[in-house]
């Protein structure tokens, strides 16, 4: 099935259930894809709204936020997903990107670690502590302050 059969569907399913918090998820996760980042910030903040103890609603708003460069509200919203599960290491690097971003170096590093440390074996974050080591290695910061 396409995206934008995918979005009809799950709109009319959100129509007939405006309590899940679920197929608002999905939704916003589909209008990520599609770059449609107004309706995907709408689905899941009212996903969040819906079910504010699962953490991947306030990692899916971060993303959102992230994906428009807006680093503070990104930042916000992966705190806030830490909160909710701390043990949930995808919030930690999410977090140590918009660090990255906002060129607080040290706080990403440790953010990235952190990530890392929590899941030992997650591929994601692995990669990300590898290229941001491999970036500092590189002295692609130099000069740079935190």
């Amino acid at each position: 099935m396409n995206k934008l059969k995918s979005i009809a569907r799950l709109r009319r399913l959100t129509n007939l259930q405006p309590g899940n918090a679920d197929a608002y998820q999905e939704l916003g996760k589909l209008y990520l894809q599609v770059q449609l980042f107004s309706s995907a910030m709408t689905a899941l903040k009212k996903a969040y709204a819906l079910n504010p103890g699962d953490v991947f609603n306030a990692v899916y708003v971060g993303h959102c936020y992230y994906r428009q460069k807006d680093w503070a509200e990104a930042a916000d919203w992966f705190r806030k997903a830490i909160c909710i599960s701390p043990r949930d290491n995808s919030a930690y690097w999410c977090l140590a990107g918009c660090y990255e971003q906002r060129s607080w170096f040290r706080l990403a590093e440790r953010y990235y670690r952190k990530a890392v440390a929590i899941e030992p074996t997650d591929s994601i974050a692995k990669r990300q502590l590898k290229m941001w080591l491999r970036r500092k290695a590189k002295g692609e910061y130099l000069g740079m302050e935190d």
